[in-house]
């Protein structure tokens, strides 16, 4: 299913830069494909990292179910199933810390400084040059 919405996206993409015309033309929506597009890119590099850390889960859970119970073995069956339940818990600590490595936005924006900025309400008094300024800023980030 992640391929496919992808393989759409994309699709969807390409053909609104074909097709520009100005009845059809949807600034939300442009913005909406790509951040899909953005996002599942992003998932697509922390996949490989989500695999490799979920793989000793099943291990553990494997030894779990194929250990039987009351033979004597029970101290191991629980601590298989302890180690599982740990493992999950530094899975998602590993994820969660790949994905500012993957994704340098996510940094710029916890590195910012928020006294420094103006809100975009107040920035702009005349609804001309904001609306010239919104898109300058499409038009930058179309190309």
């Amino acid at each position: 299913g992640y391929a496919l919405i992808f393989r759409y996206n994309l699709r969807v993409l390409e053909n609104m830069k074909v097709k520009t015309t100005t009845n059809t033309y949807s600034v939300s929506r442009n913005y909406q494909i790509r951040e899909n597009i953005a996002l599942l890119r992003l998932f697509n590099k922390v996949a490989l990292p989500l695999v490799l850390v979920t793989i000793p889960v099943f291990a553990f859970f494997l030894m779990y179910r194929l250990t039987p119970a009351n033979i004597g073995l029970d101290q191991f069956r629980y601590l298989c199933i302890a180690l599982a339940d740990l493992w999950v818990s530094i899975a998602c600590v590993v994820v969660i810390s790949c994905i500012p490595y993957h994704e340098r936005k996510i940094i710029r924006f916890l590195l910012r400084k928020p006294e420094l900025e103006k809100s975009p309400s107040m920035q702009f008094v005349d609804l001309q040059v904001a609306t010239d300024t919104h898109f300058f800023m499409l038009t930058k980030d179309w190309i």
